[in-house]
């Protein structure tokens, strides 16, 4: 989970205006777009820590070999708009915790 977090900082730094660069929208905690991109990271965070390394390799070497990272960053953000609002609500929900409701009373009258 700690690789998860550390790679959505990460991602997030790639962003286009993210804190690799530009003003950006902080998206508010626990929001469907945060969450989207939390749950990629978290499956993807190494793939896309090897593809920052060969595109900053290829840099140092002057190859300029067309790796991306921040396009393929801003196209991951953007999958996060092809949800409905519904879909997007039923996803949050469903991460959110459960919120503790109080037991029902139980009278001995409704055991007889």
């Amino acid at each position: 989970a700690a690789g998860g977090a550390r790679a959505a900082e990460r991602l997030e730094a790639d962003a286009p205006g993210g804190a690799g660069g530009g003003e950006q929208q902080r998206e508010r905690p626990g929001s469907f777009k945060e969450l989207y991109m939390d749950m990629f990271t978290e499956e993807f965070g190494d793939d896309l820590d090897a593809l920052r390394k060969a595109e900053a390799d290829a840099a140092t070497a002057g190859s300029g070999s067309g790796l991306r990272v921040a396009a393929l960053v801003a196209a991951i953000e953007a999958g996060a708009d092809v949800f409905s609002p519904l879909e997007k609500q039923l996803y949050v929900d469903h991460l959110r915790p459960p919120t503790r409701r109080a037991a029902p009373a139980v009278h001995s009258n409704a055991l007889l």
